[in-house]
């Protein structure tokens, strides 16, 4: 035998040793705290959940202390050193703000940047101090902002991620629900749930400190349009070029190592005033600004080409969803209102345990490719153009459908394409379940949706900035600034993507022809 066929059998058992001590070690912790059987029931399966989500989600706690200090200050490679209010870090301090601390920023893109294994807390405790920068910045040039209304904002950017599953935008797609409309992001939704229940450990976590304007804080998240003079505060934390995106752009570039440089970010925070658009007190920036504006939609547009959808990382989110998906499927809880909601409150290590532990042997193939890094290839990659040849109109509804109707459908379609697939090369394949996926692109809704002209007399996919600028005296948006066309992210070209374990590359040719029958024959 030949030394490289030694060192692959090694490494072969290294790898079979390393997941049954990770899964053996998993399964003493259960099966001490909750007596998790061999047979892995339905009532094991929601043990084992329970037993993460009380870690994260519980509601005892310390009462909160004006004067107690829980910490100095924060070394952040993008601001520097900073210091936090007191009831800030309290909230830091607390297991449902911890959990962030275990939820990848970036989810898989550390398979193409290794040093991409930033978090959701980190990124969220920057928002937290840039839109306090915002405040102070805007209290320079007049707007009445108190102390109390600051504070509520800092906690507010520390909340804002709060809602995110594990993995993050990952998982986004696994509602299974019908998402028709798609009004509303999921990690939105559920901070609102969080924040109107008057039970959740947020809420009271949130009451127990006086000085804290609860109040302002539900309105700014889950009803905008009752702030009325403070209507402005709200543009801070959501429009296209609020704290959260300023955050993760710069953010995103440094520990990407992308090579793209950080955009000046305190030119543009300085920038910003409010003024009356369309009878609303609004966050606005001068016209010189604009300029940084196109330089800040540039790098987020190259992030979301070569980070954010980078085929490599679509195609490990995919197994990750595929797995989960098998997993619900396996013990009938696709649209268990009482299950699904707390798998949301786990963070990417627990998914992955419970995977592991639960799946059956597809769903654990899944899941130990994705933790030794051998993630599905890409076959073949399709541009939405909107007119042009019948297949690329047949792909962009079929896009439509998925977008409306969820996973479900996706599951439905990549079944078909598994059953042609595998009438043409069946000597190869012996499993029942596709595996063959499909990444399809939450496309922008119909009242945002715009296109863009291409050489060949085609059109794609574009979405205009609806940022507020200075121009001449006026407050006017971006996209219709009468000298220029800036205002819109011209790198966004929306792609269906093919995924496929490597062994089948070879067959990519019938794989296409077999999705080309799928899409076409609908």
């Amino acid at each position: 035998m030949s030394d490289y066929n030694k060192k692959l059998l090694l490494g072969e058992k290294l790898e079979k040793i390393y997941l049954k001590t990770s899964e053996a070690y998993t399964r003493e912790i259960l099966k001490d705290k909750y007596k998790i059987s061999k047979e892995k029931s339905l009532d094991d399966l929601i043990k084992a959940i329970k037993f993460y989500t009380n870690i994260h989600f519980w509601f005892k706690f310390k009462p909160y202390k004006a004067t107690r200090k829980y910490g100095t200050s924060v070394n952040d490679p993008i601001y520097g050193t900073f210091n936090l209010p007191n009831e800030v870090n309290f909230l830091i301090s607390l297991p449902f703000i911890q959990r962030m601390n275990y939820i990848k920023q970036l989810s898989f893109a550390y398979l193409i940047y290794p040093s991409a294994t930033h978090t959701r807390l980190c990124h969220s405790i920057g928002v937290s101090e840039l839109i306090g920068k915002y405040c102070d910045s805007l209290k320079s040039k007049g707007i009445e902002i108190s102390n109390e209304t600051k504070k509520a904002c800092q906690i507010i950017g520390l909340l804002h991620d709060i809602g995110h599953g594990p993995w993050g935008h990952s998982t986004e797609q696994m509602d299974f629900l019908k998402r028709k409309g798609r009004k509303e992001k999921r990690d939105t939704a559920i901070l609102k749930d969080y924040l109107k229940d008057s039970n959740s450990p947020i809420v009271k976590a949130l009451e127990a400190m006086e000085e804290i304007d609860l109040d302002l804080i539900i309105k700014v998240i889950c009803d905008k349009e009752k702030l009325g003079e403070d209507a402005f505060l709200s543009d801070m934390i959501d429009s296209p070029t609020d704290v959260d995106r300023v955050d993760y752009v710069n953010r995103d570039i440094h520990f990407t190592n992308y090579g793209l440089g950080k955009f000046d970010y305190t030119h543009f925070i300085h920038s910003a005033n409010v003024g009356y658009y369309k009878n609303r007190k609004s966050l606005y920036y001068e016209e010189t600004v604009s300029r940084i504006i196109d330089t800040f939609q540039d790098r987020r547009n190259i992030l979301y080409r070569d980070v954010y959808l980078k085929p490599e990382k679509l195609a490990a989110d995919e197994m990750l969803c595929h797995a989960l998906y098998g997993l619900l499927d396996e013990y009938k809880i696709l649209d268990d209102k009482t299950i699904l909601p707390e798998i949301l409150k786990l963070t990417d290590a627990d998914l992955m345990y419970i995977l592991r532990l639960f799946g059956d042997e597809y769903v654990q193939e899944l899941i130990k490719n994705l933790l030794l890094g051998k993630v599905y290839a890409p076959v073949e990659e399709y541009t939405l153009k909107i007119n042009g040849s019948d297949f690329d109109s047949a792909l962009f509804k079929r896009t439509i459908d998925v977008n409306n109707y969820g996973f479900k459908l996706k599951i439905m379609i990549e079944e078909e394409l598994w059953e042609k697939v595998v009438k043409q090369i069946p000597e190869h394949l012996d499993s029942n379940k596709p595996q063959i996926f499909t990444f399809f692109p939450e496309i922008p809704s119909e009242e945002g949706e715009m296109f863009r002209k291409m050489p060949d007399g085609s059109k794609v996919l574009v979405e205009l900035v609806d940022t507020l600028i200075e121009y001449k005296g006026k407050i006017i948006c971006l996209k219709d600034h009468p000298e220029r066309k800036g205002g819109e992210k011209w790198g966004t070209i929306y792609k269906v993507y093919l995924f496929a374990p490597i062994k089948l590359m070879r067959y990519r040719n019938k794989i296409k022809e077999a999705f080309n029958e799928v899409i076409v024959s609908k």
